[in-house]
């Protein structure tokens, strides 16, 4: 079993086991450069509309909001700016 303790500034610990948490993470610290850019192709900038469009049509009231496994925080970023108070975390730190 791989256990990961994330501790958060908020005061949270985050207990995770998965068995393909350590590839997961190695994973996506790899990409962390170039993660974004990946996703700029028309399928992925397509569903990035569907999203948007669902968060305005779903999320009317400003709030709190965790997200977990942000990444590089594109949507925490979003909704940041749209009002909301946003703490994003991410089991790969190369991703924040």
């Amino acid at each position: 079993m791989y256990y990961t303790i994330v501790n958060c500034s908020f005061a949270v610990i985050l207990l995770v086991r998965c068995a393909g948490l350590r590839e997961s993470w190695e994973y996506y610290n790899e990409i962390a450069g170039r993660y974004d850019y990946l996703y700029e192709e028309p399928y992925w900038r397509l569903f990035h509309v569907i999203v948007e469009r669902l968060l305005a049509d779903h999320v009317e009231t400003l709030g709190e909001v965790l997200d977990i496994g942000t990444g590089t925080g594109r949507w925490a970023l979003y909704l940041a700016e749209k009002g909301h108070r946003v703490i994003g975390v991410d089991l790969a730190e190369e991703m924040l």
